[in-house]
């Protein structure tokens, strides 16, 4: 974002911006990156919520223990352990909220000149929900107005997001902003918040445009048999799937057919995979120790040479099929088995778009694939890939891999190459970043 695009009252000295997120997965960090990376330089924010070892240790276990993984989608899946369980942790977050009251008072009075309007900006709930119950006492003590934004992080209509006493709350699609909207009725009028259709944000630097020559460059790792695929594989921060991607990356990498970067986050849980990936002369390994630079490095990686393939879960990463072939983050999307009700949410909203194969498409697909029907795959699906971002994989690492190549022999991948965006709703958007600061920015009009 640049200073002239008419950022006016963001950008006044009375004006504060403070970013809240959890270290619970690397899609917070990842949009509160994006977000913040976009402001105008001149703007200086505040961050809160970045490092949290507990809560990093439990999605690291919910996510990676099949029984706990299983009883968190039961739980997110069925209305009523839903309701119940979402109001006691809102009750627990709310009843535990003075310590976030101290921190941000500090941080408010620390500011010079005393802010007139502090922009909350909330990349996950829990936070959230704590800012919420002590907005109003804030704002009096710190002589402050408050305004809280949430945005939520995947195309999920999980309730815990529709936070009570929050602003504004931005939603990646029309189908959750109307689930929202006849949840959130049950509020008191003065509690509920405006919720704004805003497509996914990610950063900028994805969206910019490939050169010629790294077009022709990602099209021909796609369709010649003989270029190798580059690969981008991030690992996600519960670090799941090593396993997955071990079997991935020893067949691909094998007599040079593909050339695979992993990001990952360097840990205990991941030692012996990093250790995989070092011994492995096809693997580009990027590691760091906190998750922020996880999140920057990624950018970085992505930005300095031109991938064709991602592999990765359909979680927060999915929303990259918004991009075309000729933006830098325009790579076809691979995905391993969701883990989360949220990513199953993720893969509803690629398919209602046509942004991937349906699933009774996706089984012909597999069916073909497995048989090696090539000819088959281009006559059935050859026009339709056209519309296609992203692909389910199999749930073996080791056919998985064989799919990726069978796809890119089959002349799938080639047809893929050729999207071309036919539809100009608002969700399907990528400039999810400035929409979102042009709104704030109205929302400042009056109040600073």
């Amino acid at each position: 974002m640049k200073e002239d695009i008419g950022l006016k009252n963001i950008t006044k000295e009375n004006v504060m911006i403070v970013f809240t997120t959890s270290p619970a997965g690397l899609g917070h960090i990842r949009v509160m990156e994006a977000l913040r990376g976009e402001l105008p330089s001149s703007v200086r924010s505040e961050v809160l919520g970045v490092n949290d070892p507990k809560v990093q240790m439990m999605h690291r276990i919910t996510s990676q223990k099949v029984f706990l993984r299983e009883i968190m989608e039961f739980l997110q899946t069925n209305y009523y352990t839903e309701s119940i369980i979402t109001k006691l942790y809102v009750y627990y977050l709310r009843k535990y909220s003075q310590e976030v009251y101290l921190r941000l008072l500090k941080l408010i009075r620390r500011r010079k000149p005393n802010p007139k309007v502090v922009v909350i900006v909330a990349t996950h709930v829990s936070l959230a929900h704590q800012i919420a119950q002590i907005k109003q006492r804030l704002s009096l003590r710190a002589k402050t107005k408050i305004v809280l934004s949430v945005v939520v992080t995947d195309d999920t209509p999980l309730i815990i997001w529709a936070v009570k006493g929050a602003d504004l709350i931005f939603v990646p699609s029309q189908k959750t902003c109307e689930y929202f909207s006849g949840y959130i009725k049950k509020f008191d009028s003065n509690k509920r918040p405006e919720l704004i259709v805003n497509a996914y944000p990610f950063s900028s630097k994805f969206c910019t445009r490939l050169s010629e020559n790294g077009l022709r460059l990602r099209i021909e790792q796609l369709s010649n048999k003989s270029k190798p695929l580059s690969i981008m594989i991030p690992v996600s921060g519960a670090a799941v799937n090593l396993d997955y991607y071990k079997d991935i990356i020893s067949y691909v990498t094998k007599k040079q057919r593909g050339i695979v970067t992993v990001v990952s986050r360097e840990s205990g849980y991941t030692k012996d995979f990093l250790s995989f990936c070092e011994a492995n002369y096809g693997v580009n390994l990027i590691a760091d120790h906190l998750d922020r630079d996880v999140v920057l490095s990624y950018e970085n990686a992505m930005c300095s040479k031109v991938f064709s393939l991602e592999i990765t879960k359909p979680s927060e990463q999915s929303f990259k099929v918004l991009l075309g072939p000729n933006q830098v983050g325009g790579v076809i999307m691979l995905f391993s088995e969701p883990v989360g009700r949220q990513e199953y949410d993720n893969l509803s909203f690629m398919r209602r778009h046509g942004l991937m194969p349906s699933q009774e498409e996706q089984s012909v697909l597999d069916s073909l694939l497995e048989s090696k029907e090539y000819g088959k795959v281009l006559n059935l699906f050859g026009e339709k890939a056209k519309s296609w971002r992203g692909i389910m994989l199999p749930r073996k690492g080791g056919l998985a891999a064989r799919f990726i190549l069978r796809y890119k022999h089959s002349g799938l991948f080639k047809q893929m190459s050729l999207y071309k965006k036919n539809s100009n709703l608002a969700e399907l958007s990528d400039d999810g970043v400035n929409n979102f600061w042009k709104i704030i920015e109205g929302k400042l009009k009056n109040l600073v």
